[in-house]
């Protein structure tokens, strides 16, 4: 049941991973502005340990990988709650390694369902999702692909979308 949701989630760790190692200053920064003082560097470590989870856990489908995936998503979803509730001033969440996606709801709500079908592949223990017949293995691989792009998506361009209207 979680399955694909859970796999989906892995990718969009990889692809936000990477976007933070490409640029980790948005993301250090974002941090920074919670005040935890840290070097623009960590963003790119963020993103290194984002996308080895990311890859694990959709490689090799360890259910401990999509305990430690919705884990990470917890903690992004409390870090954007916070930021929401204590009305930091944030161009940018960090989470895509851009300057303009500011934390809003459609981030809780994206990390809310990671939360939810990470951690529930780790406690169904059925880490394995790509198994089957080559057909099946296929179409699984293209609802990942199309549902990661569309949470970037809704965290993104809607993020986008919400700084616009508060403007």
């Amino acid at each position: 049941m979680f399955g694909l949701t859970a796999a989906m989630f892995s990718a969009l760790l990889i692809v936000t991973g990477v976007a933070k190692m490409v640029a980790p200053a948005d993301t250090a920064r974002a941090i920074r502005a919670m005040g935890i003082p840290i070097h623009n560097q960590a963003g790119r470590l963020l993103g290194a340990v984002e996308v080895i989870v990311g890859l694990g856990a959709l490689i090799s489908g360890i259910v401990a990988l999509f305990l430690v995936q919705g884990t990470l998503y917890a903690a992004f979803l409390g870090w954007v709650l916070l930021a929401r509730l204590k009305s930091v001033p944030l161009e940018s969440c960090g989470c895509l390694g851009t300057p303009d996606t500011p934390p809003y709801w459609g981030h809780m709500v994206v990390d809310s369902v990671a939360v939810v079908s990470s951690i529930g592949v780790a406690l169904s223990g059925q880490g394995r999702l790509f198994e089957g017949l080559p057909s099946e293995v296929a179409a699984g691989f293209t609802l990942v692909v199309l549902g990661a792009a569309l949470s970037w998506v809704v965290i993104g361009d809607g993020a986008r979308l919400y700084g616009a209207l508060r403007s």
